[in-house]
């Protein structure tokens, strides 16, 4: 018994003291062996109890982190809880002075046309095409621009359905992209990887129908009608239509119909037809849409209709004339417009971003409907992308003033108004 007394931790010899105590002990000398078997019996259960509730503690807590960290992987290591919020560093995204363009790094590859980007709150995923313009094979472009180091870095290779990426967006832990036929890819920016996700059942994405994508998932419109894809659980879901007239591309409006993100969970659906602009909305959370609405479009002095993108929860939709660049801001929820007029129509740069909508050198603040001339950039005639940050538009790409694609190029331009 001496041994164990000799091993027994300062915490455990209270204790043991403690007991003896109240046994009325004085404990200046070893107690008899029995009441020793009874007390040592008790020290022994008591620290095998504390080490097995600190060890289900620690799994649990490891367990937890697994799951914020990296998701649960499926057979094929497809990760399939997408549900991570990404912790972002404290370190301020910088800012340039208001009114005022940032020259940013000389990127590497980045696309020449037809391209999607996605903010990750510290990054800037690239996707395009570049060359082929000449006859050649085009090749798809993947890379990822660090705001606050100020460097770009090249993904790994994209799989080649990506080719003609229809849209992007970041889910919180990966970069979701969805190629022009309905394929969707996820990328893990930790492991450098894509992995393929599953498919809709029995449809063809024709090229050019409407996708659109959010962080929570893909929407989308097939020979075989409409799908939502749910991206934390893999899984695609018919969903009805909005307006039968609008699937049929023999019967649908001047224009087409234009599918583009609201928020996350809901997606707005616009066209044009008779001078009118008509949308209706997808809430992915019940799986249907809200009624379908009009209201008077912008003139349209052109056979393919007005042009309407998203823009902080509304629809900016456009029609360029000669010499004049005329539109409306729809309030989706509201039901309201507020017509807006620029005084030039040139088109060279197009750019997306939350809250603002760029066009012809100017920013269009979709909340108030107001512009905001940019500044010119020396050797740059337009952009292939631009994203918003939250506090600025960062673009890239570069068009010659000819608007054939230019010298690569990147920057960022700080509004004189933060929304």
């Amino acid at each position: 018994m001496t041994d164990f007394i000799d091993d027994t931790e300062a915490e455990e010899w209270a204790e043991f003291e403690r007991l003896g105590r109240r046994a009325g002990a004085e404990l200046r000398t070893a107690p008899p062996d029995a009441a020793l078997q009874d007390l040592e019996h008790t020290v022994r259960r008591r620290a095998t109890t504390r080490a097995v509730t600190g060890t289900l503690v620690v799994v649990a807590l490891a367990t937890i982190g697994w799951i914020v960290t990296r998701g649960h992987l499926g057979d094929d290591e497809t990760p399939v809880d997408q549900t991570t919020v990404t912790t972002l560093p404290s370190l301020p995204l910088p800012v340039g002075e208001a009114g005022t363009w940032r020259v940013l790094a000389e990127p590497e590859s980045v696309p020449d046309r037809a391209s999607s980007a996605a903010w990750s709150g510290t990054e800037v995923f690239v996707l395009g095409m570049r060359g082929g313009l000449d006859g050649g094979t085009p090749i798809i472009t993947a890379d990822a621009y660090d705001v606050r180091a100020d460097s770009w870095r090249s993904l790994a290779p994209a799989p080649a359905a990506l080719l003609g990426t229809a849209d992007s967006a970041w889910t919180g832990s990966s970069l979701l992209a969805v190629g022009s036929r309905g394929e969707v890819f996820l990328y893990d920016p930790i492991d450098d990887r894509w992995f393929r996700r599953g498919g809709p059942d029995n449809a063809v994405f024709d090229e050019g129908a409407p996708v659109s994508a959010s962080s929570e998932g893909v929407l989308a419109r097939s020979a075989a009608g409409w799908w939502w894809y749910d991206v934390a659980t893999d899984i695609w879901s018919s969903v009805p239509s909005p307006d039968p007239a609008l699937d049929t591309r023999d019967t649908a409006p001047v224009g087409g119909p234009m599918l583009d993100t609201l928020s996350p969970t809901s997606f707005v659906l616009a066209a044009h037809d008779a001078g009118r602009t008509s949308y209706s909305v997808f809430d992915a959370d019940s799986g249907k849409w809200a009624r379908i609405r009009s209201v008077d479009g912008p003139v349209v002095t052109r056979a393919l209709g007005p042009s309407c993108h998203a823009a902080d929860g509304r629809l900016v939709c456009f029609a360029e004339g000669f010499g004049t660049l005329d539109g409306i801001v729809i309030d989706v929820e509201a039901g309201t417009t507020s017509p807006f007029s620029l005084d030039h129509g040139a088109s060279q740069l197009t750019t997306n971003g939350t809250p603002w909508f760029g066009h012809a050198w100017s920013l269009l603040l979709a909340r108030t409907a107001t512009w905001e001339a940019l500044p010119p950039l020396d050797r740059v005639a337009g952009f292939s992308v631009a994203i918003w940050n939250g506090r600025e538009l960062i673009m890239f790409g570069g068009q010659s003033e000819s608007g054939e694609p230019g010298d690569r190029f990147a920057a960022a331009y700080t509004p004189e108004v933060q929304p």
